[in-house]
């Protein structure tokens, strides 16, 4: 694309550049919760907020099953 004016010529030029993601890359997200949270039904404690469970790397595969494991997210505000 070119755009003339008299004496003048502007070129655009798109150098975009992009990396393909190799079949089956998985994101890592980091959870930090607390210990002990309940379940996000409210009924027993969350499977991935015991100490037997601390510092284990565990594949999710939606938002229904981090809430299930990890509990209702709560935030917290200072003000």
């Amino acid at each position: 694309m070119a755009l003339v004016s008299p004496g003048v010529e502007v070129t655009v030029t798109n150098e975009s550049a992009y990396v393909p993601s190799d079949p089956g890359t998985v994101p890592l997200i980091l959870v930090a919760t607390a210990q002990d949270k309940l379940q996000a039904s409210g009924s027993g404690t969350a499977a991935g907020t015991t100490a037997a469970n601390a510092g284990k790397v565990q594949l999710l595969t939606s938002q229904l099953e981090l809430a299930t494991t990890y509990g209702t997210p709560n935030f917290y505000s200072s003000t």
